[in-house]
């Protein structure tokens, strides 16, 4: 593009499109995280990221008004100029023909400096409405032919909608139609229909009249802004606004906003309902009239006060029996300058209380594991169970049974959590009930399945290994309803016995089927060792398993340490193959060693 001299190429009427993507993109990540199923981030990205985006619009579209200003008046006095000109400085046919066309044609490398230069589209037309003037903005904007514009209806055929986007505007009442009779137009909206165009265009304009002396002088001025990426970032605002008003409303939560006296602008939250509190009964009062106290050392207002200073607070509050986690922060102005706070308050009442019941229930079921070592001379026994919850569904107990012998038993309830906890509870008391008046260990099986059917739901069950140890004469009978297989080792490590399941889970049938038990010898330096699947069926990927010989392996290489060590080995084994996943099951072991005679 050549230059002329004295004119400027005007760089400055590109806005800055930065700040508004910047801005939207701001504003869409709060929504994009509520979709994504983060209420509780989505609220806190919205406290942090609402005044920068918000912010960044705000000052794009006080660019975006200047320059339509400096435009405006760029052209008002270019055309003035042309209209006043003198004689001699005009071409001989401007010149000649004064009274038909009393604004001149302006140079053509002055009309494509202010053509390129310009962002907005800029259009002129004469008295009757015809085009004189109408650079590429313009041309694009209203669909006008490249070349012969000049003499052509200003609209090109285009069709121009209300803002309601369903009702035609009228010609006659269009802003260039209104300029024509002597009006002026300093804003309007409207949608055009472009033929040719992928969509409808916004376009945010000012008209004008022009004025000049002679019969045949006049017409009019348009300049207009494509503003289509506005109205749909504005559009995308509200629905994120409407979704998060959403997600706020049905959260207990409390949301608010202030100006700089701490004076309540907005608030909304499901959590007024907790409180018996309707936001307009907050609105417009000051902290200070809220919690009816005069003290700026009172802790929630010296908090926002902080926060009115710039420094982002978070702090723990109980109020009106709720118990609530607080942020707040400054709203930063155009200018950088502080405007207000915006704070956020989740009530976690209800969390705090099943927090608190959770770790009661942990205590109790701590309590029913066996806190007293009770092995008979000649042995050694260890167990314990590492929960993937606060409470677990495996059990692991040592019960005495009749004529000195030693019940050893590991179970494990479908899931994890309190229910199973509940459930592994029920089993254990009848397990010891029943011991004290059985000494088969399948008969014993069999009762407690008849009991725990009747209590339990369909998709409720126990897998349970029951073993009976008799210590003088080192046998050791035991069955398995459908529990995990246990194993015999040797003083070498070796694989004695793999015992398998003899009958079914206990609770899934009204009677167990083919129930029966087994025995085995024992001799020095044996390792009994029973597990829960939570050890053998450990993944990381839900491919790769920990499995029976990664656990053999640990016990082959312990063989020789007290039981307690073997089983803490076999847990920090599983947690080293799981590394960053968490444990999904509970972990159980439970370790009987013969010491030598």
């Amino acid at each position: 593009m050549q230059s002329v001299p004295g004119i400027p190429s005007f760089p400055c009427l590109r806005a800055n499109r930065r700040w508004l993507l910047t801005g939207i993109i701001a504003l869409s990540i709060p929504a994009v995280l509520a979709h994504r199923g983060s209420p509780r981030l989505a609220l806190w990205s919205l406290v942090v990221l609402l005044p920068l985006g918000s912010s960044l619009i705000w000052r794009w579209m006080r660019r975006l008004n200047g320059e339509l200003q400096r435009s405006r008046w760029l052209v008002h006095h270019l055309l003035t100029d042309f209209a006043e000109e003198p004689a001699d400085l005009r071409p001989p046919e401007t010149v000649a023909n004064s009274v038909a066309d009393p604004i001149p044609t302006p140079p053509s490398q002055l009309l494509d400096c202010i053509m390129d230069g310009a962002a907005e589209a800029v259009l002129v037309v004469d008295p009757r409405g015809k085009v004189r003037l109408a650079n590429d903005a313009a041309r694009r904007l209203f669909g006008l032919p490249r070349e012969g514009a000049r003499g052509r209806p200003w609209d090109g055929g285009c069709r121009l909608m209300r803002r309601d986007t369903r009702t035609a505007y009228p010609t006659g009442q269009r802003p260039l139609d209104r300029a024509l009779r002597e009006e002026v137009v300093d804003l309007d909206v409207f949608q055009v229909n472009t033929p040719g165009r992928a969509g409808p265009a916004w376009v945010s304009c000012s008209a004008r009249p022009l004025t000049a002396e002679g019969p045949d002088c006049g017409g009019a001025i348009m300049i207009a802004r494509d503003i289509t990426s506005l109205v749909h970032a504005e559009e995308q605002l509200l629905a994120n606004e409407q979704r998060l008003h959403g997600l706020i409303d049905r959260l207990s939560a409390i949301i608010w906003t202030t100006d700089t006296e701490l004076r309540i602008t907005s608030i909304r939250g499901n959590g007024l309902v907790q409180l018996g509190k309707h936001p307009d009964e907050l609105m417009n009062k000051t902290f200070f009239e809220v919690f009816h106290v005069d003290d700026p050392h009172f802790h929630p207002i010296a908090q926002q006060l902080q926060a009115l200073r710039g420094t982002p607070r978070n702090y723990e509050w109980h109020w009106k029996g709720r118990d609530y986690t607080v942020s707040a922060e400054a709203i930063m102005g155009p200018d950088e300058s502080i405007t207000g706070t915006i704070g956020i308050a989740l009530d976690v009442t209800e969390s705090r209380n099943t927090s608190r019941q959770m770790a009661i229930a942990q205590q109790i079921q701590e309590k029913l594991f066996p806190s007293v070592d009770l092995s008979p001379e000649g042995y050694e026994i260890a167990g314990w169970t590492f929960p993937a919850e606060f409470a677990a569904g495996d059990y692991f107990d040592y019960m005495p049974m009749a004529n000195g012998s030693l019940g050893l038993v590991v179970g494990d309830v479908s899931g994890h959590g309190v229910g199973p906890a509940m459930l592994m509870a029920e089993t254990r008391a009848y397990l010891r009930a029943l011991a004290r008046i059985e000494d088969r260990v399948e008969e014993i099986l069999g009762k407690a399945n008849e009991f725990l059917y009747c209590d339990t739901d369909a998709d409720k069950y126990v897998t349970l290994y029951l073993g009976k140890l008799e210590p003088h004469r080192r046998r050791f009978r035991y069955a398995s309803a459908g529990h995990a297989p246990a194993f015999l080792l040797d003083a070498e490590g070796r694989v004695r016995e793999r015992m398998e399941s003899t009958t079914t889970p206990l609770g899934l049938f009204d009677t167990l089927i083919d129930p029966s038990s087994r025995q085995v010898d024992l001799h020095d330096g044996d390792i009994l060792v029973i597990l829960t699947d939570g050890v053998t069926d450990a993944s990381r990927d839900g491919q790769t398993f920990f499995g029976e010989e990664r656990a053999l392996e640990i016990i082959r290489r312990h063989r020789h340490d007290p039981p307690r060590t073997i089983v803490e080995s076999l847990h920090r084994g599983v947690h080293e193959f799981l590394g960053t996943r968490p444990q999904e099951d509970d972990v159980t072991a439970l370790v009987l060693k013969v010491k030598p005679s």
